[in-house]
């Protein structure tokens, strides 16, 4: 059979994508914006098969496979991160979706596709690739049930914030922090920490949190992400890894969310990302006053378009699908 698009992502168990696979377990923003890619390809019209290291079939629009069969013909071949080309496939067009900062160690892991395209989620994280390479930048899908969500009136809880990111990005640079700032003699010492990681965080993370005076929230999905944020205040976090596009932080502020990263280094992509980047910086002092004089404001409305209807036509324009 042939198919207009196939995605492909042979990186193994950690790498899986598919609709069911991902609402079964929490997981990393690659695994959805694969799914997400699939399905409004498909929503578009064409003809899609997604094929993962560990997936049941499925149908969503678009169809699902275990990786294993010899892969069909196909007019373009979208991989995944580091994944081999799959040996024998005969395809018009090769793509790489790439979600992370390449300057992070992965270099070496990449000379298998020197000459590929690279789509990147922002122009901050295509500015991280050596001279020579081709790259392209369209970002990533935002759902439009969470922009439908953003747009009711949410009522939001001024004392609670959010900390929702995989626990390696600055958990527990963002514990000491809260504690330094509930020691301050202010209105925000009443403001209450919630804390969540979808993966990474430790067996004790639970106790850590709690120890901190904080709340740990289970993220069994990527669903429970937003349902944190809805009645949040804001986000209040540190990042020692630089987002390159920072989803988690675009999905807050589309709900009503203030965002207060404190980014140890470097801001990378949020001030490209977000619409309303104010409360992202790398000056601690610029942080505590932005924290200070932003708790009890009214909610963040400002956001930008991330929806699959603005993002999927200029896939299908690199893809040459159209």
């Amino acid at each position: 059979m042939s198919w207009d698009v196939v995605l492909y992502d042979g990186n193994g168990p950690g790498g899986a994508f598919a609709p069911n696979w991902n609402k079964s377990k929490p997981t990393g923003g690659t695994e959805v914006h694969m799914v997400q890619l699939a399905e409004g390809l498909a929503a578009a019209g064409l003809k899609v098969l997604g094929i993962s290291a560990i997936s049941t079939p499925e149908y969503h629009g678009a169809t699902y496979l275990p990786a294993g069969d010899p892969l069909p013909v196909c007019k373009a071949l979208v991989t995944c991160g580091i994944s081999q080309v799959p040996v024998g496939v005969r395809t018009d067009r090769h793509a790489v979706l790439w979600t992370h900062d390449p300057a992070n160690g992965i270099l070496p892991l990449m000379e298998h596709l020197r000459y590929s395209d690279f789509v990147c989620v922002s122009q901050w994280q295509a500015s991280r690739f050596p001279l020579g390479f081709r790259t392209h930048v369209i970002p990533a899908i935002i759902d439009d049930w969470i922009y439908e969500l953003g747009d009711r009136p949410l009522e939001k809880r001024r004392a609670k914030f959010v900390c929702l990111s995989a626990w390696w990005k600055g958990s527990m640079d963002t514990l000491i922090l809260w504690e330094e700032l509930k020691r301050e003699k202010n209105a925000s010492r009443l403001a209450e920490l919630h804390m969540g990681s979808p993966y990474s965080h430790p067996p004790a993370a639970q106790q850590i949190v709690e120890r901190a005076g904080c709340t740990w929230v289970p993220l069994h999905k990527p669903a429970d992400v937003v349902e944190q944020m809805k009645d949040a205040a804001g986000v209040f976090r540190v990042c020692k890894f630089p987002e390159t596009f920072g989803a988690t932080d675009v999905i807050a502020q589309i709900l009503g969310c203030r965002v207060h990263v404190l980014a140890l280094n470097g801001i990378g992509a949020l001030h490209e990302t977000l619409a309303s980047p104010v409360g992202v910086t790398a000056e601690r002092r610029v942080f505590d006053r932005n924290f200070r004089f932003g708790y009890g404001n009214p909610p963040d409305t400002t956001r930008k378009d991330y929806r699959a209807r603005t993002i999927i036509p200029r896939w299908i324009d690199l893809l040459r699908l159209r």
